[in-house]
């Protein structure tokens, strides 16, 4: 679903007078913590996260502390960027959940309805995903969990927190673009300037 938000974050952005440019110009504190909160999400949906599963269940709690972690002191680094707070929120609600089910993410079983011959439900039943599993009735925070069914460039199962994290994701873009355009920056000392200005003689 992110990768679908980065996309209506971007056309939503040069509808309303963004810019790409201004995009690029965008700076970010403790910008690599992102870049590692990331690869290690990738990590744990491939033969890695399995493999770290097989160590035990503290293995991959472990993994999801240390990503929810470098989220959040990305997100703190970065609080005048307003919208980076949905992001983190969102994080933090997908990791509440993760943790209160022993490091895996638990996954309506509508799946198997839905989408019985998708590659993302084979995936699932075959073990090959180690911190997603499919919810039962000792699921803890089931409402957290990924229990929304979403249809992008493939069918899945998204949370809550998916849905707040790209949302602002979409405000965060469209807002960079934005940020150095010309036609949408307010200069407050010109209003000031102006006024101090002596009336002319006319």
């Amino acid at each position: 679903m992110l990768f679908e938000a980065v996309l209506f974050g971007l056309a939503a952005g040069l509808m309303l007078g963004g810019s790409l440019k201004s995009l690029a110009k965008a700076s970010f504190r403790c910008l690599p913590l992102i870049f590692l909160a990331a690869a290690i999400d990738f990590a744990m949906s491939t033969k890695l996260g399995v493999m770290a599963a097989a160590l035990g269940g503290w293995a991959v709690i472990t993994a999801t502390l240390l990503q929810t972690l470098l989220l959040l002191v990305f997100v703190l680094g970065n609080m005048d960027k307003p919208p980076l707070w949905l992001i983190g929120l969102g994080g933090m609600m997908n990791s509440a959940a993760i943790l209160a089910n022993s490091g895996m993410m638990p996954i309506s079983p509508q799946i198997l309805v839905l989408a019985p011959d998708s590659q993302y439900t084979l995936t699932l039943l075959a073990g090959k995903v180690a911190n997603y599993t499919l919810a039962s009735p000792a699921t803890k925070l089931l409402f957290l969990s990924d229990i929304i069914p979403y249809r992008g460039f493939t069918f899945y199962m998204i949370s809550a927190g998916d849905m707040v994290t790209s949302a602002g994701l979409i405000i965060l873009i469209i807002s960079l673009m934005q940020a150095y355009s010309p036609k949408h920056t307010f200069y407050p000392s010109k209003v000031f300037d102006t006024l101090d200005d002596p009336p002319s003689s006319d």
